[in-house]
């Protein structure tokens, strides 16, 4: 996809997808928040978030490996203890809104697009 607004119209767009997907008010997220550890995304949600951002902004999501980056549905608990007990689960590794944003620019959603 190529945006043709301004890269704050872009985070403002996203921010504002995440808020409409996941009932969060827009001052609760920010550039810099992890699906995962801030925003508790995780499971099905974060599946069903991806697969959706993938539709919404053009983006090619079939290199995503969700398993590396969300928890399992597996437990109501899992973000409670993830946040505080995290050296029980395997580590996951961090995708920020603004890789979202990177993800947009690329065209694609994979591990060489998070994080740069």
């Amino acid at each position: 996809m190529e945006w043709s607004g301004n890269e704050g119209d872009l985070g403002n767009a996203v921010i504002e997808f995440i808020c409409e997907f996941q009932g969060f008010e827009k001052n609760e997220i920010n550039l810099e928040s992890r699906l995962l550890n801030d925003l508790w995304i995780y499971g099905d949600d974060a599946v069903e978030l991806i697969l959706a951002f993938g539709r919404k902004f053009n983006v090619d999501v079939s290199e995503f490996m969700s398993s590396e980056y969300f928890l399992n549905e597996g437990s109501l608990f899992a973000p409670l203890f993830y946040c505080h007990l995290n050296f029980l689960f395997v580590k996951r590794k961090v995708i920020k809104v603004k890789d979202l944003m990177s993800a947009i620019y690329a065209g694609k959603l994979n591990h060489d697009v998070i994080g740069n």
